[in-house]
């Protein structure tokens, strides 16, 4: 059989908390229709986590996750840092070190971070609109990572309709961010 590995890591937008499938999972079904192979999704993921969490999860994971072989890894994580309001300087060491990790998982260093979303209009507790100002600081940090480790970056533009709570995506935004995901993974093949 014709196949390859994607894995993706991330909190509960990642998992798909709101959804029965995450945007890991409709991504891999774009994948297969447009590249006529198998894409085995691993999606690494829990809900609640920060970057450190998350960093210290897949340092304890660290062999299995290697022995999937991936030839790319997804990141999107840091919306429940926003929500504790982690320190800058922490959460860019944090967020560095999940980035080195990520490199050594993927075959050739192909990961590809998303820039977290915006928490949307009519967000439920204890999330908050006014969270977005972290938002927008982290994310500039993640840029900077982004150009200091040479890996993708993307931003998925989205809206209230494609949120089940403000927060967490519903299966239109986990379409829309699958779709936009595979369709930069397909044109960087230049497919």
């Amino acid at each position: 059989m014709n196949w390859e590995t994607i894995l993706f890591i991330g909190d509960s937008i990642t998992n798909g908390a709101r959804s029965y499938l995450s945007f890991a999972e409709y991504a891999g079904e774009i994948l297969e229709k447009k590249t006529g192979k198998s894409w085995n999704v691993m999606n690494f993921s829990s809900n609640g986590i920060t970057v450190n969490e998350l960093n210290k999860l897949v340092t304890q994971n660290f062999a299995a996750l290697s022995a999937c072989n991936s030839s790319l890894v997804v990141v999107l994580i840091g919306t429940n840092d926003a929500k504790e309001h982690t320190n800058e300087e922490d959460f860019k060491i944090a967020y560095n070190q999940l980035l080195i990790k990520a490199k050594l998982l993927a075959q050739n260093k192909n990961v590809l971070v998303i820039k977290l979303p915006q928490f949307q209009k009519g967000i439920m507790l204890p999330y908050q609109l006014s969270m977005n100002e972290y938002v927008d600081r982290y994310n500039e940090i993640i840029s900077e990572l982004v150009k200091k480790h040479n890996t993708f970056f993307t931003e998925i533009k989205c809206g209230p309709e494609h949120f089940f709570d403000g927060v967490h995506l519903n299966k239109a935004g986990a379409l829309h961010f699958a779709t936009g995901i595979s369709e930069l993974i397909l044109s960087k093949r230049g497919i």
